[in-house]
């Protein structure tokens, strides 16, 4: 999806989570065939079950598709009676913005830093780095539902869930769980609150 079009979202994120509730809207983009029955399944499977989880979970998928899944959810709106938050959304203005990447820093790590395993010393370092909706960084790095509920019920801070679930991914993938991977997970998550600056010195700090 277009920056513009993901920023008209962003822009109104508290209203659309406010007014809406993701459980009305999937069926019609999976008829849409923009979600799939997976994507279903995660949305309305979110634990807890509550309107602000699925929304959370529909957005972090939304704004990674294309153009015409923007289109789509200003109909669906339409359909489900929320046409005032579509033509709120639609006439949003956007100014633009130069795109600014958040990892141009990494070219300049070396290359073998990049591609070794991470210890648990820089997953506690990076944990600190990720804050609201963590339990999409933990979906994109394949973590199961069960795992991400067991991240949160034994841990009682956002660092130390988000910690276990870091964990959790290094286990699963030994040889993948890389300063690289790692940023690439991140920016596949634009909903997710992430703090490059505590990323970037940690991994400056990883020699």
């Amino acid at each position: 999806m277009r920056e513009e079009l993901q920023r008209k979202i962003k822009k109104n994120i508290i209203d659309i989570k406010k007014d809406m509730d993701a459980k009305d809207l999937v069926d019609h983009f999976v008829q849409e065939d923009v979600f799939d029955l997976p994507d279903d399944e995660e949305i309305n499977g979110f634990n807890p079950n509550t309107a602000e989880n699925r929304n959370k979970c529909f957005l972090a998928k939304l704004l990674k598709k294309d153009d015409r899944a923007y289109d789509v959810f200003l109909q669906t709106l339409h359909l489900v009676g929320l046409a005032h938050l579509a033509e709120q959304i639609e006439n949003t203005e956007v100014a633009t913005a130069p795109v600014v990447d958040p990892t141009s820093w990494l070219a300049q790590i070396a290359e073998h830093i990049r591609k070794r395993r991470l210890t648990e010393r820089d997953l506690s370092r990076l944990a600190q780095s990720i804050g609201t909706d963590w339990e999409l960084v933990a979906s994109e790095m394949n973590l199961t539902r069960v795992e991400i509920d067991h991240c949160r019920m034994e841990n009682s801070t956002t660092t130390m869930q988000v910690y276990s679930a870091l964990y959790k991914w290094r286990n699963k993938v030994p040889g993948g769980a890389t300063l690289e991977k790692f940023v690439d997970i991140l920016m596949h998550c634009q909903s997710t609150t992430i703090d490059w600056d505590i990323v970037k010195k940690t991994a400056q700090q990883m020699g």
